[in-house]
């Protein structure tokens, strides 16, 4: 496994590479022709990458279907004991990349306060001019200019727009809430070092147990470097995208319902999708395969497939995988649905229920009183935040999002992973 992770890990440097000497030529101008071909080779490239990030799926899958249960038989314990010991046991020594990304920012507004402080004056922009501020600013969009992308468009972080976000964050926070953020952030992950260390003298752990977290702990400190390898790859992609308009008679929604053999095509070729299917896609999407070969279905047929395949039935309870407990055994709260967090409102203290979380889910996350979702495993990116946030979260559970509405009361059973409606 770890040469798999290995040799994607080559493809998100070339896939980097590629990309940032895209943005840079861009800026000078490049033909239809190169814009054709850095557009192709971008995307040969992120299938091969795929090709691997798909493996993870199924590894992640391994850690529920055989390692838990390795662990529960060699200790003598329930499924449910088990699961939450590998799942404390595997987490990633690294912390995640949200965290990162929010303790960095943070440290920019810190070191703002502090030049105002030092300066004796509220002069925001010299002390956003200061040389230690602008290493952090480097820094920051060095290694996040991608975090405001999500899955339909990118937006860059820029210095003008990182200025914008510190400036408005220090109108309403003070030093103090700055240092409580930090603290609470490196307090929740040492928590959980805490937690590694009480199950490590509860368990006498064997060679074949550590053996087991050694494979799992890679699995989801992969899945999290996916979750960040994809979202790079999207604000390429995306960014080429919002290219296109420009040079083919195709505004950017309409080249969002291409299949990217489409898209070479119509770079390529002039080639465009007739109006009417792209009306009929408009309505959604449903892919089936049948040996290796792609049927596509859209408008009514996609949305009659689409409900059946996700139809719920009769039962009086929802079960999901307990992805962390967040120090309880039982939690009632409030439901609040959100399939797209730029669309839908979250109200704080809620519990959040999504099909499945993203980098754009975090800020949603940290107001949650609990997540819960359709679809992940114990290496997903729901799993791995709400653990570093330190707040229970209940994942898939298959179609929470059609099981429940808005404002039900319920209660989540975080030793079982059940979910009853109160009301």
């Amino acid at each position: 496994m770890q040469n798999k992770i290995q040799a994607q890990q080559k493809l998100v440097l070339e896939i980097d590479r590629l990309g940032l000497e895209y943005l840079e030529k861009a800026e000078s101008g490049v033909s239809d022709a190169e814009f054709a071909r850095y557009f192709r080779s971008i995307i040969e490239l992120t299938y091969a990458w795929w090709k691997f990030a798909a493996i993870g799926e199924d590894k992640a899958e391994v850690v529920n279907w055989e390692v838990v249960p390795r662990f529960q038989k060699r200790h003598g314990i329930s499924y449910e004991e088990a699961r939450e010991a590998v799942s404390v046991l595997a987490h990633p020594d690294e912390m995640a990349v949200f965290n990162q990304e929010r303790k960095s920012f943070l440290a920019i507004c810190l070191a703002i306060n502090q030049q105002i402080n030092d300066s004796g004056n509220n002069d925001f922009a010299k002390a956003w001019e200061n040389k230690n501020v602008q290493m952090l600013v480097g820094e920051y969009i060095q290694n996040f200019f991608w975090i405001k992308t999500n899955f339909y468009e990118a937006t860059r972080v820029d210095a003008d727009s990182l200025m914008i976000d510190v400036e408005n964050e220090l109108k309403t926070k003070s030093e103090d809430d700055f240092k409580k953020e930090i603290s609470n952030i490196d307090e929740n992950f040492a928590n959980i070092h805490a937690s590694k260390e009480q199950i490590k003298n509860q368990y006498v752990l064997s060679e074949a147990d550590l053996a087991d977290i050694k494979f799992s702990q890679a699995v989801i400190l992969w899945f999290d470097q996916r979750k960040l390898g994809m979202m790079k790859q999207f604000y390429y992609i995306y960014s080429m995208m919002r290219e296109i308009p420009v040079r083919r008679n195709v505004d950017y929604h309409t080249c969002t319902l291409y299949f990217m053999e489409e898209l070479f095509d119509l770079l390529e070729k002039n080639k465009n999708i007739d109006a009417t299917i792209i009306a009929k896609r408009e309505g959604g999407i449903f892919l089936a395969f049948n040996h290796g070969k792609r049927i596509i279905y859209s408008g009514e047929e996609a949305e009659e497939l689409f409900e059946l395949a996700s139809k719920v039935g009769h039962a009086k309870e929802l079960k999901g995988v307990v992805a962390s407990r967040g120090g309880q055994e039982k939690i009632r709260g409030i439901v609040n649905i959100v399939i797209r967090p730029d669309k839908n409102d979250f109200e704080e203290g809620k519990i959040l229920v999504t099909s499945m979380t993203r980098i754009e889910f975090v800020p949603l996350m940290k107001k949650a009183l609990a997540i819960i979702t359709n679809e992940g495993g114990l290496a997903c990116h729901a799993a791995i935040v709400s653990r570093e946030l330190g707040i229970p979260a209940i994942i898939a559970t298959k179609n929470a999002t059609r099981f429940l509405q808005d404002d039900d009361k319920i209660e989540m059973n975080l030793k079982t992973g059940e979910i009853k409606i109160l009301k």
